[in-house]
């Protein structure tokens, strides 16, 4: 089993978060933070009457919209790529 680190990760006003990970995730894990403290910061500014709670509710939901189209254009692609594998059988099986 790969070898643990710990980290902390700091979102928001909030409570900093400590972990232990796989030192192959903390490139992913590190730019969640950024992205998340960049809409934080930008969207405080853009929604000053909005509630903390409110507007890291809206940052949630941008974030779960993001990966559900994510995956959805995937697994489009995966059909899409199926396809072209099975008319590349057709074409070498005629070849044959």
């Amino acid at each position: 089993m790969a070898e643990k680190q710990h980290i902390t990760v700091r979102i928001a006003d909030l409570l900093p978060l400590h972990m232990d990970i796989v030192p192959d995730q903390e490139e992913a894990i590190r730019k969640a933070e950024v992205a998340l403290n960049y809409l934080w910061e930008r969207w405080k500014l853009r929604f000053p009457t909005k509630a903390p709670q409110e507007l890291m509710t809206l940052i949630a939901f941008h974030f779960a919209r993001n990966f559900e189209t994510l995956n959805l254009a995937m697994e489009r692609m995966e059909g899409h790529l199926k396809e072209a594998d099975g008319e590349l059988d057709e074409i070498l099986t005629e070849m044959e």
